[in-house]
């Protein structure tokens, strides 16, 4: 693809994830989100085969940018894993305390409302999801071998579980409009790798 494709592509997806994150991908509607990118429903085309294909490129483009963002703080070599992990889910928090939904997890707004809707953009969360629990997993690894971590489960294990409880917490904030089971979260997972708070 050549620049000037890939920037209109990715302007596209820039003025979609605001809207899909507020409206949800079902309620938002295709025409709304081509008047916010200033792009010809034509265009659109050129670029998306269908607002399935939209969604798709949505997520990967999402996680592909949170994943950037995850790897440079878990790789960082002045901070202890511990370290890293708090400031994760320090930010994490953060994210939801703030009154706009830009910064807000795309995952968790669109795993219930398309995972039965379509398998391409379920296909697309898992191997985001994936993608992210190998991140998270190398991190905990790292903490156990230094013994900056306790060791309590697998690994593998021990990353989904948290990184599921993450995910749930995220969910009752919206129910609650309250950011106690982030913070709830926040505790147990401190709790369960031995980090003093």
């Amino acid at each position: 693809m050549t620049k000037e494709i890939i920037d209109v592509r990715q302007h596209i997806l820039n003025c979609a994830r605001p809207i899909i994150l507020q409206k949800g991908f079902t309620a938002a509607g295709l025409s709304e989100i081509l008047k916010s990118a200033k792009t010809p429903k034509g265009s659109f085309y050129y670029y998306f085969q269908s607002k399935e294909a939209l969604g798709v490129a949505l997520i990967e483009d999402y996680f592909k940018q949170y994943c950037l963002v995850l790897e440079e703080n878990f790789q960082c070599t002045t901070k202890t894993p511990t370290e890293k992990l708090t400031e994760y889910w320090q930010g994490w928090i953060q994210n939801y305390s703030e009154t706009k939904t830009d910064n807000q997890c795309l995952s968790v707004k669109l795993s219930g409302e398309v995972s039965d809707l379509s398998d391409d953009m379920r296909h697309a969360l898992q191997q985001g999801t994936h993608d992210t629990l190998k991140l998270i997993t190398d991190c905990l690894q790292e903490g156990f071998d230094s013994k900056d971590l306790r060791n309590v489960l697998s690994t593998p294990e021990l990353a989904q579980t948290l990184y599921s409880l993450w995910l749930g917490a995220t969910l009752q904030v919206k129910i609650e409009h309250s950011l106690t089971p982030l913070h709830n979260a926040y505790r147990m997972s401190l709790t369960m790798l031995g980090i003093s708070q």
